[in-house]
Order: C-alpha cells, then sequence, then structure tokens
C-alpha cells in the first residue's frame, strides 16, 4: 500500500512537470512565463530535459522496490509522498503565476526530499540503490528553487539592497553550488552535483556570451562542480 500510494502521488508530480513545461492549459508554459522578464541566469530551455534523468531514476526505484517486494519505512513513504505533492503544487501555483507560493512549495520539496536523503544514509540498505534517485531529484528540486527564487525577485522588482541582478544571479548560483559542494563531501556523494552541472552549461548556452559576466561565473562553477565530482573523499561507508 505504501509503494503504491509513492507511485500515485510520483505519477502525479510528472503529470503536473508535463502539463506545466509542455502542455500547458492556456499556453503559457513555465518558459513561456519567464522569457517575458529579464532574469539574468534563467537557462536554456534544454535544462528541462534533466526532468527525464530524475523521473527515470525514481522510478526504476519505485519498479525495483516493487520487483523486490521490499518494504519501505513508513516515515519514507510519508516524507516521499509530501514531497511529490508539494513538487507538483510547485508547478501548478507557478502556472497560476503565484510566484511566490511557487517558490515555497519548491523549498518544501526540496527540504522534504533533503530529510529523507539523511536518514537513508544512516541505512546501510538504502545507499546504493536509493541514494541516487533521491540525490539526483533533490539537486535538481534545488535547482529548480535556485531558478525560481531569482525570476521572482525579478518580478517583484525587489532592490536587493542596491546590488543589481547579475551580481544577485551571481551570488544565488554560487551560494547554492556552495550547499550543493558541502553536501556532496558530507555524504560521498558526486550524483548530488550533476543537476548543478547540466544547469550551469544550460546558462551558458542561453547567453551565448552575449551576457558575458553571467557566462564566465557560469563556466567558472562549472569547473568547480567538475572538480568537486571528480576529486573528493571517499567516506569508509560506501
Amino acid at each position: 500500500m505504501r509503494l503504491f500510494m509513492m507511485t500515485i502521488t510520483f505519477l502525479f508530480a510528472v503529470i503536473a512537470c508535463f502539463m506545466v513545461n509542455v502542455a500547458a492549459p492556456n499556453g503559457q508554459t513555465a518558459f513561456a512565463i519567464v522569457s517575458r522578464f529579464p532574469v539574468p541566469i534563467s537557462p536554456s530551455p534544454i535544462v528541462l530535459f534533466f526532468w527525464l534523468v530524475v523521473y527515470g531514476a525514481i522510478a526504476y526505484w519505485l519498479l525495483t522496490h516493487a520487483q523486490k517486494r521490499t518494504s519501505i519505512p513508513t516515515l519514507y513513504a510519508i516524507l516521499f509522498n509530501l514531497a511529490m505533492l508539494s513538487h507538483a503544487l510547485t508547478f501548478f501555483s507557478w502556472q497560476q503565476q503565484f510566484f511566490s507560493i511557487s517558490v515555497l512549495f519548491a523549498l518544501v520539496a526540496t527540504l522534504l526530499l533533503f530529510y529523507m536523503y539523511t536518514t537513508f544514509y544512516k541505512h546501510s540498505a538504502y545507499e546504493t540503490i536509493s541514494r541516487i534517485p533521491i540525490s539526483l531529484a533533490i539537486s535538481f528540486f534545488s535547482c529548480l528553487l535556485l531558478w525560481e527564487a531569482a525570476f521572482t525577485i525579478t518580478y517583484i522588482e525587489w532592490d536587493g539592497f542596491g546590488l543589481s541582478e547579475q551580481l544577485w544571479g551571481m551570488l544565488l548560483l554560487t551560494i547554492a553550488l556552495t550547499i550543493g559542494i558541502a553536501i556532496r563531501y558530507l555524504y560521498d556523494d558526486s550524483y548530488f552535483l550533476i543537476a548543478y552541472a547540466w544547469l550551469y552549461v544550460c546558462i551558458v548556452i542561453a547567453h551565448h556570451f552575449n551576457n558575458l559576466f553571467i557566462s564566465s561565473v557560469a563556466l567558472f562553477l562549472l569547473f568547480a562542480v567538475i572538480i568537486a565530482m571528480k576529486y573528493g573523499q571517499k567516506s569508509s561507508r560506501l
């Protein structure tokens, strides 16, 4: 029953993502809404292809549990279901242009999955099969949160304590990567940084160096991601 409910909430989130990013009922996809505003760190639309990786990994994880008939702890099931529901509401609230609420739901979904991820790390039975799909999901959820936060700052015309939009974009990208690298080393999880690398690549593609400042920052952070993924102290747990 737990696995069934997890599958239902997962499919609900996938459908929400598809409706908002591909087949929006009112014709206003997520990128169509964003393109109306000059968001400095907006990536290329191809960034959305990473959802296929995330959802594919989670689907494989759920299918593996179903085939092996393994029992999923109640806490994991609750956290996962709430995260998927929050994730779906992120898309729906964005579609209705409730941007601040969408950012809140994105934050809730990311924190719920992260708590689930930390509990996986404490149980050896869940290290390999479970950590990678959830790791990919958290990292890309956090990228979505970063992007939505940057857009919302632009949308509400916040003065940003006198800082320019480009500088705020650089700060958001740097803060996000700092957190990502910290998690990568704390949990010995190089997969966590894959979504960040993809995001930075898509930002460079989107700007084509027309915005030299943002493109240069994205390239520098991409280099930092690659170094952090390649060189890390392996945990004795793995």
